[in-house]
């Protein structure tokens, strides 16, 4: 199971057990969470892609 896998899983659980709000806010809620972590993850990659430092032989 990859890392964004996990993270949605995990999201989904959190917010159809915990929440007490009715369904379709749940479902409104768990899509603007996925949304934002995806977004993260994707800046964060980006951001370390941006900072790795070239191998030997790299330009």
């Amino acid at each position: 199971m990859s890392d964004r896998d996990f993270i949605k899983q995990r999201v989904k659980v959190l917010v159809y057990r915990r929440c007490k709000s009715p369904a379709r806010e749940k479902k409104q809620a768990h899509r603007v969470l996925i949304n934002g972590l995806m977004a993260l993850l994707d800046g964060v990659a980006r951001d370390q892609a941006a900072h790795q430092k070239p191998v030997d032989g790299d330009v």
